[in-house]
């Protein structure tokens, strides 16, 4: 087995015409299986002044959540 990476991040966004602001976290995290494999998981939570900025089949709201997992072979 091998190493472990993780990364997290925060953005700050602005709309400069209507003053909005949406502000997103990050977080990242790779596992090293082999030498040319390995997973990851990424997930984002976003948050926004609109009231309607995130929409999904005709649902709105102001937050949004998305999650990854996934698996790599390189060779």
């Amino acid at each position: 087995m091998g190493a472990n990476q993780f990364a997290l991040s925060y953005q700050m966004l602005e709309d400069d015409a209507s003053g909005d602001k949406k502000d997103t976290v990050i977080l990242q995290a790779l596992h090293s299986v082999s030498d040319h494999m390995y997973v990851y998981f990424e997930g984002y939570l976003s948050g926004s002044d609109a009231a309607n900025e995130y929409s999904l089949e005709g649902a709105s709201g102001d937050e949004q959540s998305i999650a990854a997992v996934g698996a790599v072979y390189y060779f």
